[in-house]
């Protein structure tokens, strides 16, 4: 009888393993490191709380050394890419090209700050983390200040103000500041003279506001003086609530918008 058991909790377990893909350990491992940090990213935890038995993990994983790497590499598809992308999008002027990162920048199922802080804090224990986290703020530093460049500045300016840009944003998610949406969109102009040393239309001021707050589609008709009609997102709409985006569920928080590809590997 209790062989029986054993068997069917072993046939179980290869029934959970055969139905978690690569990206569901990657993403409840991603969960664990924003949560409580890279110590704690093991198997027999991520196995207990995806419901399956450590075995299963070696089906995608040789080891924790390779899902530790598949963690960077979703940090770097996730939000590194995401900082470049939104600096090179097409743009109009100068103005939109600010939109273009605000929207980054506020959008978590574009850029993940929480697993941002989470690699830098996993960086101050490992020097090879340490050395990626480097690489990576300076491929978004040069990023934008490529466009403080493209309107003129000297490139010793364009990489100050880049880096004023930059460490700005990061500073607010480290300090954890917490302000409806309308209230951070609303000091869009002043953010905008901050950084560029240029003053901003009000009428554009406002325009590029208005498209912070509307769905990127909605936005984009906006920006080019198209009718928009009223939505139900827009944060004016959400009576009784803070006009903030909502957090996302934690089982969507650390998905890369490229999955990476599941393959079986041997037990190291």
């Amino acid at each position: 009888m209790k062989s029986l058991r054993s068997a069917k909790r072993r046939a179980a377990a290869n029934t959970g393993a055969a139905r978690l893909d690569r990206g569901a350990w990657v993403e409840a491992a991603c969960r664990l490191l924003a949560e409580k940090g890279v110590e704690r990213v093991r198997v027999l935890p991520l196995a207990q709380g995806l419901g399956v038995t450590r075995g299963s993990f070696y089906w995608h994983f040789a080891s924790r050394r390779e899902l530790l790497d598949a963690l960077i590499r979703l940090w770097e598809e996730k939000n590194t890419r995401a900082v470049l992308e939104a600096a090179t999008r097409p743009a109009q002027d100068l103005p939109e090209r600010f939109l273009h990162l605000a929207r980054c920048w506020l959008d978590q199922s574009i850029y993940d700050p929480r697993l941002d802080i989470a690699v830098r804090d996993w960086a101050r224990h490992d020097r090879r983390v340490l050395e990626l986290v480097h690489k990576a703020d300076d491929a978004r530093v040069a990023a934008l200040a490529r466009i403080f460049e493209a309107e003129g500045e000297a490139p010793r300016m364009a990489f100050i103000r880049a880096r004023v840009l930059y460490y700005m944003q990061m500073g607010y998610y480290i300090v954890g500041v917490r302000e409806p949406l309308e209230r951070r969109v609303g000091f869009f102009r002043e953010y905008y003279a901050a950084f560029t040393g240029k003053a901003l239309p009000e009428r554009r001021a406002r325009q590029i506001a208005a498209a912070l707050l509307l769905p990127r589609n909605s936005a984009d008709a906006g920006l080019r003086g198209e009718a928009v009609a009223p939505s139900a997102h827009h944060p004016r709409e959400r009576r009784g609530r803070e006009a903030r985006r909502p957090p996302r569920p934690p089982a969507e928080m650390c998905r890369s918008r490229r999955q990476p590809r599941s393959r079986a590997h041997g037990r190291s």
